[in-house]
């Protein structure tokens, strides 16, 4: 290790400078607020269906203030009509593509079924969620990605959304 006593010596002030540029960013990304992008989905277009995606916009927005009440809403993403077994669901990808660019911190649904009804699509997701390190929180099931331990218990219970899809169709 080379001491820098002096700020004269060839090549010390690039670490410096380094170390100080991570230090600033550290605490720059310390006072921002996370932003959340909230997720919400039907399966058909029927009157009670439209009534249901408002009406799980709305119960997700205020549990979020609750829950979160540091967290800031990016956008709201949500397929009316569309079941959650398809992978062409505009919005879903379109909040994908957005969370790899970097556009919010974190996904918030109600539930594994609103999200995907299909284990290889809702594994899929996921890990391209993680490698953009955009976490996901599935209020109904209290499951957080971003926590150890949750994918397994995400397989089985995507499993299961898949299952019960596959039983009412």
């Amino acid at each position: 290790m080379r001491a820098c006593a002096h700020i004269r010596v060839r090549g010390c002030y690039k670490p410096l400078r380094r170390t100080i540029a991570r230090a600033g960013a550290k605490a720059y990304n310390q006072h921002m607020k996370t932003r959340y992008a909230l997720y919400a989905r039907v399966s058909t277009l029927n009157d009670s269906q439209t009534t249901s995606f408002e009406t799980q916009e709305e119960d997700l927005s205020a549990r979020i203030k609750v829950l979160y009440p540091e967290y800031e809403l990016y956008r709201v993403y949500g397929d009316l009509g569309i079941s959650g077994t398809k992978e062409d669901r505009p919005q879903f990808k379109k909040m994908i593509e957005d969370a790899k660019a970097g556009k919010f911190d974190v996904i918030i649904t109600k539930s594994i079924s609103r999200f995907a009804r299909n284990t290889r699509l809702l594994l899929n997701a996921l890990n391209e969620l993680e490698t953009a390190g955009v976490g996901v929180i599935f209020l109904e099931e209290n499951l957080d990605t971003r926590r150890e331990g949750q994918k397994f218990i995400l397989t089985v219970l995507g499993g299961l959304a898949e299952m019960e899809s596959s039983n009412t169709t």
